[in-house]
């Protein structure tokens, strides 16, 4: 489920806040007013042609609480069910006439229509295929409407219930929903959500002063996800990896001990700041699960990153621990995977060496250290350089070096040099045209990247130390907010020139794909949805972006652990030229 408080109270605060003031700016009108015209095209305009709604009509209905929920189907094999809650508050007389007037508008096109009676409140129930919302949905998201036809989409057929209790808009697909909602807003004292003990502390910890928060009770997702599948050819008797099902798989992950996901998101004047929770008791975390979790260790940007960085991660994942933990996780879905995975392993650069060890060379000389960060983009895309703590790193590159003589030409032996800088060597591996990836042992580390300057940089900055990224102005505050820099898990991310980047691209070039994910957004529970949001807006239309740098700032993400389970925190403070 997922809920607004008050969506009043909600979007006071949104318009106070720097996205809202962005929006707001008189140097976005053009892009706004594009905007504006695409919502009505893609979503209003299909929502009146097929539902008969007029979007603008219910706009002022939006007062009070708004929800939007799943419930479990009451058939198997059916959909889950819906339920849409809104209060209008003081606009229930004008939610009455809408609804006639929606009721006249289906009648009169000739939909048929029906009336059911759930504990004396009148519904007026409008029968669907699954199909035809699948055409609908495709048609507001703008998404292609020739997709190949669903048999069983076209035949199921989903009765969709609207009616009003009081000030409440109440909406559903399964009337046993409804009559619980009904029940307990008379008085009553059904079973609710508020009941389920997870759910309860959640809210507790969570949920209290959120402006929007959801929840997911995870259980009967992972006991869908691993449902043994009705009708299923059996595989190859000689297939080696046969027995990696999502029944055997997930549970060996750690999944089955994951009860809720949770996450809400707060807008205050002082800027934007969210959680997400992972309700996974610490005595039942194993698999992968337990490995991820990050340990309460400095993950502070150490003195080397520049502050002219962008982005910036660190993660004291131990690398040992997570190998331990998939290796265990294959010897529960199949010993002869996991096998063979360790057969694989010791037999790797044998022919080459008969004393080599993979697995110690790589593995076991790694450390519990993560770290990556990124400089405004080039020409040639954005310089990153991660790190990868390492006990042994001399004995980690010839690991490296063992793998490439291994690989066959191009990217084998023959593409692979090396070089002194500053009394250290600068391993070069040639990937193909314009495709290079560079390695250095330094300290604890291991440095790669793709850009010669990025690692000499950070070679370098044992004897010219850079201005540190730590000491950024505001940065310690913010980060206290989101629990510090010793919770083993810290990210930054400094939107305003990401952004500036972003708007200049697409302003050259409208039609140009935004690049895939870089290193650096792996493991990022919160990768920011901006790119997204910009698919929507005509780039061509928006302003210098110097007349709106102003409404950009940093954003912060830590990760940590508690007794009941895994958090991730955001928190995106208000820039300070609008304070």
């Amino acid at each position: 489920m997922a809920t607004v408080k008050d969506w009043t109270d909600a979007t006071n605060a949104f318009w106070k806040s720097s996205l809202g003031r962005l929006w707001s700016d008189e140097a976005m009108r053009p892009a706004r007013d594009k905007f504006n015209v695409r919502m009505t095209n893609e979503f209003a305009q299909p929502l009146d042609r097929e539902l008969k709604i007029n979007a603008s009509d219910y706009a002022d209905l939006v007062r009070g609480q708004v929800t939007l929920a799943l419930t479990k189907a009451e058939k198997p094999g059916k959909w889950f069910g819906f339920v849409l809650l809104i209060d209008s508050k003081d606009k229930a007389e004008t939610l009455k006439t809408n609804l006639t007037e929606l009721r006249k508008k289906w009648t009169d096109g000739g939909r048929a229509v029906r009336t059911e009676k759930v504990r004396d409140v009148e519904f007026t129930a409008y029968q669907f295929t699954q199909a035809t919302l699948q055409k609908i949905a495709r048609k507001m998201t703008g998404k292609p409407e020739d997709a190949a036809p669903d048999p069983e989409a076209e035949t199921n057929k989903i009765d969709v219930l609207v009616g009003q209790s009081q000030s409440l808009l109440v909406v559903g697909t399964q009337a046993r929903d409804l009559e619980k909602i009904l029940a307990k807003q008379s008085g009553g004292t059904p079973p609710v959500l508020a009941d389920q003990p997870v759910f309860q502390a959640n809210f507790n910890a969570l949920f209290r002063d959120a402006t929007a928060f959801a929840w997911l009770d995870f259980k009967p997702i992972f006991e869908l996800w691993t449902a043994p599948t009705e009708g299923a050819a059996p595989a190859l008797p000689t297939a080696r990896f046969a027995n990696l099902t999502a029944q055997k798989l997930l549970p060996a992950l750690g999944l089955g001990e994951l009860k809720s996901i949770a996450t809400r998101i707060s807008v205050r004047p002082e800027g934007y700041d969210g959680e997400l929770f992972f309700t996974v008791p610490e005595a039942a975390r194993h698999g992968m699960v337990k490995a991820l979790a990050p340990p309460a260790k400095d993950a502070s940007p150490p003195p080397f990153v520049p502050a002219d960085a962008v982005r910036f991660k660190r993660v004291r994942i131990d690398f040992q621990q997570t190998w331990a933990a998939f290796e265990s996780a294959l010897i529960k879905v199949d010993p002869a995977v996991a096998g063979f995975v360790q057969l694989l392993l010791g037999a790797a650069g044998k022919e080459g060496d008969a004393n080599f060890d993979l697995k110690k060379s790589l593995i076991d000389s790694m450390g519990d250290d993560y770290i990556s960060y990124e400089k405004a983009a080039k020409t040639n895309g954005s310089p990153s350089l991660t790190l990868l703590g390492a006990r042994n790193p001399e004995q980690f590159l010839s690991g490296i070096r063992m793998i490439m003589r291994m690989l066959p030409e191009p990217i084998g032996t023959t593409s692979m040099s090396e070089r002194e800088f500053l009394g250290r060597k600068i391993h070069t591996m040639n990937l193909g045209p314009g495709n290079q990836m560079l390695l250095a042992a330094n300290g604890a580390y291991i440095a790669i990247s793709s850009d010669p300057a990025m690692l000499e940089e950070y070679l370098r900055s044992n004897e010219a130390p850079p201005k540190p990224l730590r000491d950024l102005p505001g940065l310690a505050d913010a980060a206290q907010k989101v629990g510090g820099q010793t919770t083993g898990w810290f990210s930054f991310h400094q939107q305003t020139e990401t952004m500036r980047q972003r708007i200049a691209e697409a302003k050259a070039n409208p039609d140009h794909e935004p690049p895939p994910p870089s290193m650096l957004s792996a493991l990022n529970p919160f990768e920011d949805l901006m790119p997204d949001i910009m698919d929507w807006i005509d780039t061509p239309s928006l302003p210098p972006f110097d007349r709106i740098a102003k409404y950009f700032h940093f954003l912060l993400t830590t990760g940590s652990t508690t007794p009941d389970g895994i958090s991730f925190k955001l928190s995106a403070p208000t820039p300070p030229a609008l304070k």
